[in-house]
């Protein structure tokens, strides 16, 4: 990959696929249009093949979205799930019930 050059801001890669699909659509509308005249079958098979392209394109956007934040929700679980235990071990050695672990200590009072 090359680098950016710095007149040209950051594209996050969801937006790209995005812009890319929007070019593609715009080009094949425009084909459509130029080729009206030839066979009503080649047009209507052109509108099919924009639909499906668009339906790939927005659900390998949403896809990646949706992994993306699937991904950073599992970080986030792993992060909290850790600072809970972090939380626990302190509360254990720190905590005022530090007798109460240990049934003996308990009965001994």
């Amino acid at each position: 990959m090359g680098a950016l050059a710095k007149d040209q801001p950051y594209i996050p890669p969801d937006r790209r696929i995005a812009l890319k699909f929007k070019e593609v659509k715009k080009a094949l509308k425009e084909w459509v249009k130029a080729s009206k005249h030839h066979d009503d079958m080649e047009a209507y098979n052109l509108r099919s093949t924009i639909a499906s392209i668009e339906l790939a394109a927005e659900s390998r956007v949403l896809s990646d979205l949706e992994n993306q934040v699937r991904i950073d929700g599992m970080h986030r679980l792993r992060e909290l799930d850790f600072q809970k235990r972090q939380d626990l071990k302190k509360a254990d050695v720190n905590g005022p019930w530090m007798e109460m672990k240990n049934p003996n200590s308990f009965m001994a009072l």
